[in-house]
């Protein structure tokens, strides 16, 4: 299996709920899409947060025809396809409107949780109840967003995620838990880490996955794992769809006022 680079992202449950209204609320989504886009950098001017807010729209329209297919079919695999492109549209809202820890090529708390997904052997069995512990933190996105879910979504969001998917996360409750293990001269996961990642590798990941565990208990966000490739094919929007979306909103300075 590949070995993809993976991010550590903070996700506001407050974000998550506005993606489940937009999805339920036809008649508010242009409302809901400015209350997402106003998430951005605070230096944003008003013309700026409305050019975004119409590409977030059109996004999220991708998800919504996503789900209505899986509901008129009722097949699971469409209801997979929904949950991963729900998910990867969550990830890149949260990532491009807050911060990011890279934690480095073949390292991952998939892979510490999981390692037989990774590696033929698994983890070695001195440390395997170090992977047992931290496989009780890491859910699946399906479990933290109930109202998106659709039967049988899950399916497309396993915890230890894969190529193109955001569907690995720690749920809020859990992120000072995790920075717990991470803390510390001999830290709980040392040697899990160390047995999967080598000792350099171990230390370089710890210090970025601590600092995006402290980030996340501060604020009460769950920390979502995500696959880089997944972020940048994520963010190449069709401009025709952006305008098509722009064309949604009202430019009046009205609107700009609601988001100066």
């Amino acid at each position: 299996m590949s070995m993809p680079q993976r991010l550590l992202v903070l996700v506001d449950p407050t974000l998550v709920d506005d993606v489940s209204r937009y999805v339920a609320a036809p008649r508010k989504r242009e409302a809901i899409a400015l209350s997402l886009a106003a998430r951005g950098p605070a230096s944003a001017g008003a013309t700026e947060v409305i050019e975004r807010a119409a590409g977030i729209a059109a996004r999220l329209d991708g998800a919504v025809r996503a789900r209505a297919l899986a509901e008129t079919t009722r097949s699971s695999d469409d209801a997979a396809n929904y949950g991963r492109r729900v998910w990867n549209e969550i990830a890149w809202l949260s990532a491009t409107s807050g911060p990011s820890w890279g934690e480095g090529v073949g390292r991952s708390l998939a892979f510490l949780a999981h390692p037989e997904r990774f590696a033929l052997a698994g983890a070695p069995r001195a440390v395997r109840h170090l992977s047992r512990a931290i496989r009780h933190l890491l859910s699946s996105t399906a479990d933290v967003a109930p109202a998106l879910a659709l039967p049988g979504w899950e399916a497309g969001l396993p915890a230890w995620g894969g190529s193109g998917f955001a569907s690995g996360c720690i749920p809020a409750e859990f992120t000072e838990w995790l920075g717990l293990l991470l803390s510390g001269e001999r830290w709980p996961l040392e040697n899990l880490a160390t047995e999967l990642f080598g000792a350099s590798g171990a230390r370089a990941w710890r210090d970025n996955a601590r600092r995006a565990a402290r980030a996340a208990a501060r604020s009460g966000c769950h920390l979502l794992e995500v696959e880089t490739r997944s972020l940048r094919a994520q963010c190449l929007v069709d401009p025709r769809s952006i305008q098509i979306a722009s064309s949604r909103f009202d430019w009046s300075g009205t609107l700009a006022a609601q988001v100066a």
